[in-house]
């Protein structure tokens, strides 16, 4: 069963300033890799460098692959940085958190890798792009590729802002229309679950164009691509005072974790 004990737990002890190359950085790393393990799942820390405006910054993504299954076909994304000073705790250590308890929870024959990118936040103060943020997923995509990794034959799905006290997850403006069906499916299964709640997750409601770790996947061609990115943005987002754990929706996050879990093992079987 899914644990708020655990989700609160993981959330806790993620939600530290973590940009790329800190202290905060590498405990989260030695964090996500000993829960991987833990799973079973096989942590692979994959260091790479990023060069903006001539200063190089050392990021790292941490990638858990089943040992037991060395073909998989579904995806899960959260990046793993923060602001420099914030703690981060829905952008995005709820997103880890929610990954960490899939994981735990999958049979030990499943297809599912995870993969907690470094660099999503931008480095400088220019306008957020592809040139100065997103640099983990930007290192994945081509990882992938490295690995004969082929964009139709793998579910992608992007978490990002979760647990927040506003937003929904609606479908974003450029997505693909393969991903369609995958949110009404994610929709009808959170009705289902909770029919009496306000609706969390709206297929027939356009969000703004992506603004987050699916655009480098957008970009390489992939089509089955589930962007959970909350919109409008939490009232927590880019908050240092908000923005931590004390102000997390855990209910909501539990929500969101059950429904996601489900999807998946509906891929599954």
């Amino acid at each position: 069963m899914i644990s708020f004990h655990r989700l609160r737990r993981d959330v806790e002890a993620l939600a530290i300033p973590r940009t790329p190359g800190s202290p905060g950085s590498a405990q989260v790393a030695a964090y996500l890799s000993k829960e991987l393990t833990d799973t079973g799942m096989k942590a692979i820390e994959i260091r790479f460098t990023k060069t903006i405006k001539e200063k190089t910054y050392n990021m790292s993504n941490i990638v858990g692959i089943n040992p037991n299954n060395r073909r998989p076909r579904i995806l899960l994304v959260a990046h793993r940085d923060s602001l420099p000073a914030y703690p981060g705790a829905i952008d995005a250590a709820t997103c880890m958190a929610a990954m960490l308890e899939i994981v735990r929870l999958l049979p030990t024959n499943h297809t599912c890798m995870v993969a907690f990118v470094d660099g999503e936040e931008k480095l400088t103060d220019d306008k957020w792009t592809m040139a100065n943020a997103m640099s983990g997923s930007q290192h994945l995509v081509g990882w992938l590729e490295a690995h004969d990794f082929v964009p139709d034959r793998l579910r992608v799905v992007v978490l990002d802002l979760w647990g927040g006290r506003t937003g929904l997850f609606s479908v974003p403006q450029d997505a693909p229309v393969e991903s369609l069906i995958y949110y009404k499916r994610l929709e009808a299964i959170d009705y289902m679950l909770f029919p009496r709640e306000a609706r969390l997750f709206v297929s027939s409601e356009r969000a703004m164009a992506t603004q987050d770790d699916s655009a480098p996947f957008y970009a390489q061609g992939y089509r089955h691509v589930i962007d959970l990115l909350a919109s409008p943005f939490p009232i927590q987002w880019h908050s240092i005072e908000m923005d931590t754990p004390k102000y997390v929706n855990y209910f909501g996050l539990y929500r969101s974790v059950l429904v996601l879990f489900i999807l998946i093992m509906e891929w599954l079987t």
